[in-house]
């Protein structure tokens, strides 16, 4: 599964029976949420000691309700998203205060699901530089505790 599909797919999967959403809007809404969580990840790539956070949030040695990756995507959803969306403010600080429990279902599916390679999303988020840099440390990190 791509990772992009299994954002998606826990996203919904999350939501389901947690957030009442427009029926007209859902699967928009979950999309925006998808793209959140990828732009929050791109965005905190982009940081110093970014892949070391988004590694920590991944391998589980930080909880998703206290990651500052969490905490962007929360602010990306806001900032970039929810403003696309439509929706009105209570359902995005809804949807906001909820992103920590699906980025820690996303996580956990990304790391026990052996078809999506966390090496090469941490490529594709730092922007696919490697040569000895922290995506080649953090692929040594993540082959190692995930066993890939």
């Amino acid at each position: 599964m791509e990772f992009l599909e299994l954002i998606k797919s826990q996203v919904a999967e999350s939501i389901k029976g947690q957030i009442e959403l427009p029926k007209e809007k859902e699967n928009s809404v979950v999309g925006g949420i998808g793209d959140s969580i990828l732009g929050g990840l791109k965005q905190a790539a982009g940081e110093s000691n970014g892949l070391e956070r988004i590694m920590s949030l991944f391998n589980g040695n930080t909880a998703a309700s206290a990651s500052p990756v969490t905490k962007m995507i929360q602010s990306f959803f806001v900032q970039q998203i929810a403003p696309k969306l439509g929706i009105d403010s209570g359902l995005a600080n809804t949807i906001q205060a909820f992103l920590p429990t699906i980025i820690d279902g996303v996580t956990k599916k990304a790391s026990s699901d052996k078809n999506v390679d966390l090496v090469a999303v941490l490529t594709s988020l730092a922007g696919g530089k490697s040569g000895g840099s922290l995506i080649e440390k953090a692929g040594g990190l993540l082959g190692g505790i995930l066993g890939k």
